[in-house]
Formats: C-alpha cells, structure tokens, sequence
C-alpha cells in the first residue's frame, strides 16, 4: 500500500509545523526539567499510538529489547581511559 496524495501532504504540514515549534524552542532556551522531558516523551508515543495503534508489536518489543541489551554489553567492554 502506497502512501497517498493527501498522507504525504499532511505529512509536510506536520514536518513544517514540527519545524515552527523547534524555531520557537530554540529562539527561546531554556534547561528541560526531567518531568518535561517524560512529558515529551509520553506525548511522542500518544502520537505514534493514535496513527499507528497497534505500535509497538511484540516483534518490535523484542527487537528494541536486544538492542538495548547489545548495546549495554558494548558500554560495559569498554575500558576507561587513564587520565592523569
């Protein structure tokens, strides 16, 4: 199944308005507080769910699972640097 003429244009006019919103946030900085982070977050996955509802599937789940656990057992090889 293709995308259509009128997913592809609403897809721009969220990817301009995404645009719009970080100019803003960036024309005025300021430090993120954990809550407002999670908040984000949390507003990131309401949008994916509501497009998607059936996101994650299990196999994703899974997927991001075992990267996690790839990626920690990389960090824990690594050796740390002497410093002087």
């Amino acid at each position: 199944m293709g995308m259509t003429r009128e997913a592809l244009l609403d897809f721009v006019d969220r990817m301009k308005e995404l645009e719009r919103v970080k100019q803003r946030r960036l024309a005025e900085p300021h430090e993120e507080t954990p809550a407002e982070r999670l908040r984000q977050g949390d507003a990131l996955r309401d949008h994916i769910q509501s497009i998607h509802p059936d996101w994650p599937t299990e196999e994703q789940r899974r997927e991001d699972f075992l990267t996690h656990v790839r990626v920690s057992e990389m960090l824990r090889s690594v050796k740390p640097k002497n410093r002087r």
